[in-house]
């Protein structure tokens, strides 16, 4: 049986930043039509970046507690693949909140509301920035790169405590 390859889609920051910026779009259209958020629910680890910037953006506090969901929480990640995690968090809650993905698939159980690229093969892998980045320090303490200097090698503080 012959396994198909998965392909690496590396997401760079720019390419983050008008991803980001696209999915804000959408999102200031709806609201300019029914205005009804009140926070921000950052899906972790993938959401948190994308909140972040929407909160600037809207001016919308971020809840970290998914028990404090409402109707008007906007729940965010960075990509809605097979649902199952937008599902854990909406599963108990009788209301329904909208969701924003930057990427969605064709194949997840639950769909976002605002998502800017669809992903239609499954034997592609996308790598957000944030993911790399920790990669690439993983790779630098393993040969040392990042180690730290001898105590007395350290520079002292030009301050006196009077």
């Amino acid at each position: 049986m012959k396994r198909n390859k998965i392909k690496t889609i590396n997401i760079s920051w720019s390419k983050f930043g008008k991803l980001v910026k696209k999915l804000g779009d959408q999102i200031e259209e709806w609201i300019n039509i029914k205005p009804h958020y009140k926070n921000i629910y950052a899906v972790p680890r993938g959401g948190y970046p994308i909140s972040v910037y929407l909160s600037h953006r809207f001016n919308l506090p971020i809840i970290t507690n998914s028990n404090k969901i409402s109707r008007s929480t906007l729940i965010v990640d960075d990509i809605n693949d097979t649902g199952e995690t937008l599902r854990s968090i909406i599963e108990f809650k009788p209301h329904l909140s909208d969701i924003a993905t930057l990427y969605s698939t064709t194949w997840t159980s639950i769909f976002s509301d605002f998502n800017v690229k669809t992903k239609h093969n499954q034997n592609e892998w996308i790598v957000f920035p944030w993911e790399n980045e920790i990669k690439e320090v993983k790779k630098h303490s393993k040969d040392n790169t990042f180690s730290k200097q001898p105590k007395n090698k350290r520079k002292k503080s030009s301050t006196k405590s009077k």
